[in-house]
């Protein structure tokens, strides 16, 4: 699983003209899930997205003290197929990425398990079917790539592999 985390001052979620979600404080959350992931990946990424001290202390103003549900701010997590793929020359290729019936799945999970431990009025979720326009505000340089230890471990052929295509690498 890979997350792409950013600090933002809004997130606005459109479905054509019309706003479906906003969220003004807190995290956009970019989500993919690659095909061997499992309820661990879920559990270990909510819970790291959940405890990163990404915010001001309230008191002393200190940057990087205070995590998302210490400030009591809100969350958007976007579905996002690309970020588990590589290249075949220029071509993008998805053969990591999970099957969308059950990405679909994960990602309903993912959302439900970040409202059981976070307020569940301040997590929201977008269109898994259909594309969706996003406006994101970011609050200041605060972007983070975050992995499941599974695809942390991946050999440095896998990486290879993932990154530029199978016809590149040379045992």
């Amino acid at each position: 699983m890979r997350a792409v985390v950013q600090r933002v001052l809004e997130t606005q979620i459109r479905d054509g003209n019309f706003i479906t979600s906003t969220v003004t404080l807190g995290l956009c959350i970019s989500v993919t899930f690659h095909k061997n992931d499992s309820i661990e990946d879920l559990n270990y990424m909510a819970k790291k997205v959940l405890n990163l001290k990404l915010f001001n202390d309230n008191l002393s103003n200190k940057p990087w003290k205070m995590d998302i549900r210490q400030k009591g701010y809100g969350i958007t997590v976007l579905k996002e197929k690309r970020l588990i793929s590589g290249f075949n020359g220029s071509q993008p290729i998805f053969d990591d990425a999970m099957e969308t019936r059950f990405a679909y799945k994960f990602y309903k999970m993912f959302i439900k398990l970040l409202r059981q431990l976070h307020d569940s009025k301040l997590v929201k979720g977008t269109s898994f079917r259909k594309p969706v326009r996003v406006n994101i505000i970011h609050d200041g340089p605060a972007i983070f790539v975050l992995h499941s230890p599974k695809n942390m471990k991946r050999s440095p052929r896998e990486k290879f592999i993932a990154a530029y295509g199978m016809k590149y690498f040379v045992d």
